[in-house]
């Protein structure tokens, strides 16, 4: 019978005192399923295999974000000197949604607006 983390929990099924008479080739040996110490050994190995590839993965992912990183501040710093700070003012004409009051001229010129007006009355730009 096994338990949810497939570890053999029947003390009927082993053999006791079979590793007694053990000369560790359990690749030849027929009771090896029957066998306290290489089912306990097998457990060890996969539980040690598996944090092996999770600690393997940690760091593969480590590398892949450092990369990605790499290639933003890259791509910033590209941006930035295509386009300088005084040029580089995209948002400054969305400003007007954190004043307090709205200019209704300000917005109507905003492109958005313009399109979603024409949109609007069925006309094309």
């Amino acid at each position: 019978m096994k338990d949810a983390s497939n570890r053999i929990t029947s003390e009927d099924n082993f053999i006791p005192g079979i590793f007694n008479y053990c000369d560790r080739w359990c690749e030849r040996c027929m009771y090896t399923h029957r066998c306290r110490v290489y089912v306990t050994e097998k457990e060890l190995t996969e539980a040690y295999e598996a944090e092996k590839r999770y600690k393997k993965s940690r760091e593969e992912n480590q590398k892949f974000w450092e990369q990605i990183d790499r290639a933003l501040k890259e791509a910033s710093e590209t941006y930035d000197n295509l386009f300088p700070e005084e040029e580089n003012d995209t948002l400054s004409e969305l400003n007007f949604l954190y004043d307090d009051e709205v200019d209704e001229d300000a917005v109507n010129e905003l492109p958005t607006s313009k399109t979603t007006s024409a949109f609007g009355s069925g006309r094309t730009l």
